[in-house]
Order: structure tokens, then sequence, then C-alpha cells
């Protein structure tokens, strides 16, 4: 590969963040992308409803100072919750894998209860 097919491609790539792609969400078609629901609708219908509840009550036995997180927790915290926020605002809707990284956090999270 030459430097020049490299420009090319992250050309293409840096066209495409920038126009969108088409994004289909709940039977209606966004030619450019652009839902705002589209990765907290996919994440919920996709995600196994036991890891959600866990998570769920993660937060709110949380909130309730039932269970003593450390404190670095909300450092911890603050990568999936920076990363989900701008992928909400992408234009590359195009499937679930691009908020993945994220999975393990909402596990680490669920196991806290666990």
């Amino acid at each position: 590969m030459s430097a020049g097919e490299y420009l090319e491609g992250l050309c293409a790539v840096l066209r495409t963040a920038r126009s969108g792609r088409p994004a289909f969400l709940l039977g209606q078609i966004a030619p450019s992308g652009g839902f705002k629901l589209y990765f907290p609708i996919t994440v919920l219908l996709k995600w196994p409803l036991a890891v959600w509840v866990l998570f769920v009550a993660a937060i709110l036995l949380n909130m309730r100072r039932r269970i003593a997180l450390p404190s670095d927790w909300l450092l911890l915290a603050s990568f999936p919750i920076t990363y989900f926020a701008l992928a909400i605002f992408s234009r590359q809707q195009i499937g679930e894998r691009h908020v993945l990284p994220i999975y393990p956090f909402v596990l680490l999270f669920a196991a806290g209860v666990w």
C-alpha cells in the first residue's frame, strides 16, 4: 500500500464521517444517519436483559449507598459515558458494534452487584 492510497482511503473515511451513511431504525430511514436514539435503542434491544437488570440495580443501589463503590469508579465510568455520548451524535449508525467497547464496563458495574 502506498502513501497515496492511504491518504485516499483516509479522505474517504473523513467524507463518510462528515456526510453520514443511511440508517434504519424502527421502520424509518434516515439518508445520512442522525437518529439520536439509534444506539440507546440498539443496545437495549440487543444486550441481554439480565445484564441490564444487574446494571440498573447497581446504579440504584449505589445511589442509595447500600453498595459502597470505590471513589475512583467515577473516573472509570467517565470513559463509557463519554464514548456513548459521542456515539449518539455520530452519523455512522450502521450497527451495535460501534458501541461494543462500552459492554465490558456495563458488565463490570453489573458484577459489582453480583
